[in-house]
């Protein structure tokens, strides 16, 4: 009896220590090693010696040469985090959200979740990636709220004096762009991350390679992640957790340059001079309204990982290419799918819906209350200050202030008096507007793209149409579409046309007869179809016009790419200005760019 009653209080305390040891990672965070000790250790790892050893033998180079060369790279790369670093970079970002911002809305119930989900071991973060401010602000919340910050991959660009010291310290590691080809490089990447999820470290990285300029959520780069997945599926690191999340902001401080962009302007770089430049944001005294941060359900990387086939480095190497991109696009789906929706996101698309210059007052708030309804249906979260009492969305003065925050964008004009209001959007403004309905559009997506199919195959005097021949245009539509929106990771075609037909029968947008051979579309729902329709047809109008432009340029030819880009975008603005197309935001680089890249895949 002794025995077992010394057995029992040994096993009670080891489990009190480990929830003590739990506890402690997720508030404190774990006992970092200085990073010279890590690069230390990494340079003296087998695999590294050896691949320098290589690097040597291939360039004639000395091997204390090639070591002095990795030690560099690894000092560009590495971060410092420590408390002065992440002091000093609160204590800046606070004094900008206080003169920017009004105010930030957190999903609490996701932080609780979050806590329990640290104490089982690291937590990558994946968020979505709209601004550079992305960087700061999941840093800025976990500490304000006792939580171990992560450690972050910024991209080589962002590493410029002061900012680049100031973000390292705080626990930003910088990654070059490209790496491919290069052994040493990607094996000292790999050796880094190891340490820093062995340590119990939190990892955040933007795995759409770039901030997004169209506000969509990109296709997943798949880099840092298959370092992340190596890792995991090789027992190297302790239990992983990827846990997605969405950052929206009601107004974007880059908005400017994204537009420029967007319509054929070059990237400039970061640079502190850019800083300045953008110092006029602080201007404005909290006129960029919300920031808006939404966690999603955690993924457990290394169970999800062995159910698609890739448990070690003796896998499938298809298997593993397999496992690591639906890793990414399942991340990303959920990323999109928490995506809030704002007032000026709502706002934004029922002023585009109907492709006119002008929407008045009542057709404004019509498309408003729809397209909310519509992304309620679809599970969407939305802000707290968007639905009344009365079941309606925004009330007189939330819709104003939506109104205005796109107006100080010069996103919109009013015109008109009190009764005959009329907003009024041309040009670059549309591309501005088309921004913040991207934001959203994921939540409406379906509906959408069936209303568009439905407006394409009915005229107004045929009752129905036939089910069959709908799915297979949907089908067709959901593969044109597909490069541009992540947001069915793990369905097929037919399985995503059903859910998207199930969620129009219940709105009452369309009916089904009880054969299921015909859909029927009353009367009163054609204008809420025409809207929704709205919402993409500025897309579908860019493959019409690339398909007809290039029809008549490659009859000479072939164009190298940046040249066919160019002259692509060039011929789409020329038929705007002719009216030979309809939405002046058809005309964007990113359209035409995904439209190229769609007719490739399709072998056309």
């Amino acid at each position: 009896h002794d025995q077992i009653y010394h057995l029992f209080c040994m096993a009670f305390t080891f489990l009190d220590l480990e929830r003590i040891e739990g506890e402690r990672r997720v508030r404190i965070g774990p006992r970092r090693q200085h990073f010279l000790q890590i690069r230390r250790r990494i340079l003296e790892q087998p695999q590294i010696r050896a691949l320098m050893q290589q690097r040597a033998d291939e360039t004639g180079k000395s091997i204390d040469s090639v070591e002095r060369h990795a030690q560099k790279t690894l000092k560009k790369m590495q971060a410092q985090m420590g408390s002065r670093g992440l002091a000093r970079l609160k204590k800046l970002v606070d004094a900008v959200w206080r003169r920017i911002y009004r105010g930030f809305e957190i999903d609490e119930r996701g932080l609780e979740e979050l806590r329990e989900t640290g104490r089982k071991g690291p937590i990558i973060f994946v968020p979505t990636h709209r601004s550079h401010i992305d960087y700061l602000v999941l840093s800025d919340l976990l500490v304000t709220r006792g939580l171990l910050p992560p450690h972050i991959a910024a991209g080589i660009n962002l590493s410029f004096w002061p900012m680049g010291w100031m973000f390292r310290t705080a626990g930003a590691f910088f990654l070059r762009r490209r790496y491919q080809g290069d052994a040493l490089y990607s094996a000292l990447l790999k050796s880094y991350v190891g340490e820093i999820l062995k340590e119990g470290h939190y990892l955040e990285i933007f795995i759409e390679g770039g901030r997004s300029r169209t506000g969509k959520v990109l296709h997943p780069k798949l880099g840092l992640l298959s370092v992340v997945a190596d890792l995991c599926a090789a027992g190297e690191v302790p239990l992983v957790h990827i846990v997605p999340l969405s950052i929206g902001y009601e107004r974007l401080v880059e908005l400017r340059s994204v537009t420029r962009e967007l319509t054929g302007g070059a990237k400039r770089p970061e640079s502190i001079g850019g800083i300045f430049r953008g110092a006029k944001v602080l201007r404005s005294k909290r006129g960029y309204g919300y920031v808006n941060v939404q966690f999603g359900e955690a993924l457990e990387v290394q169970s999800f990982l062995a159910e698609r086939g890739f448990a070690g480095p003796t896998s499938n190497p298809e298997l593993r290419r397999r496992a690591i991109r639906s890793l990414g696009y399942h991340s990303l789906t959920r990323a999109a799918r928490i995506t809030a929706v704002t007032p000026n996101s709502l706002v934004a698309a029922a002023v585009l819906a109907p492709g006119t210059r002008g929407v008045p007052r009542e057709l404004l708030e019509q498309a408003v209350q729809l397209f909310a309804v519509v992304a309620k249906s679809s599970g969407a979260r939305f802000v707290n200050t968007l639905w009344r009492q009365d079941g309606q969305a925004l009330d007189e003065p939330t819709l104003e202030e939506a109104i205005e925050l796109l107006a100080r964008d010069e996103a919109l004009v009013v015109r008109g008096g009190e009764h005959d209001r009329i907003y009024v959007s041309e040009d670059q403004a549309r591309i501005r507007l088309e921004y913040y309905k991207n934001l959203m559009v994921t939540h409406l997506l379906g509906p959408s793209l069936i209303s568009i199919v439905l407006r394409a195959m009915q005229s107004r005097e045929m009752a129905a149409v036939d089910l069959p021949s709908l799915r297979d245009a949907t089908r067709f539509v959901i593969s044109l579409v597909r490069l541009h929106f992540v947001d069915n990771a793990g369905e097929k075609p037919d399985q995503i046309f059903e859910r998207w037909l199930a969620q129009m029968v219940d709105l009452e947008l369309v009916r089904v007869d009880e054969r299921e051979e015909l859909v029927y579309v009353d009367d009163s729902c054609v204008a809420s179809l025409d809207l929704l329709a709205g919402l993409v047809e500025g897309t579908m109008e860019t493959y019409s016009a690339c398909a007809r432009a290039m029809l008549q340029m490659l009859r000479g030819g072939s164009r190298r790419r940046p040249d066919l880009q160019a002259e692509l975008l060039g011929r789409l603005h020329r038929w705007h200005l002719t009216g030979n197309l309809r939405r002046f935001e058809s005309c964007q680089v990113p359209l035409v760019s995904v439209v190229i890249d769609w007719l490739c895949e399709e072998g056309i």
